[in-house]
């Protein structure tokens, strides 16, 4: 096999890597940012007298969540490879 071809190998066999970095990363930021700017506009005092604010306000506070847990944990796995289930007791 000559350089050039191993090369585009080893670059084939990174790019699920990267793409899982930068695109989970990429997720993660954008799904906290919406979600906070849906706290922002629910919390403000013209859907304060709704019935429905309730539900977008829990709703938007459990995204935050998911999306600081789970697609955290799944970029440390998958794009840097951390084992987070072997490494810490409580998961």
């Amino acid at each position: 096999m000559n350089s050039t071809s191993s090369s585009i190998s080893r670059d084939l066999l990174a790019a699920p890597y990267q793409l899982n970095i930068w695109i989970g990363s990429f997720f993660c930021v954008m799904g906290n940012l919406g979600c906070f700017g849906n706290l922002i506009v629910f919390s403000s005092f013209e859907f304060r007298k709704r019935a429905y604010t309730i539900y977008f306000l829990m709703e938007a506070a459990s995204n935050i969540i998911y999306f600081d847990f789970l697609l955290l944990t799944r970029v440390l796995q998958r794009g840097f490879q951390v084992s987070i289930t072997t490494r810490y007791n409580f998961l």
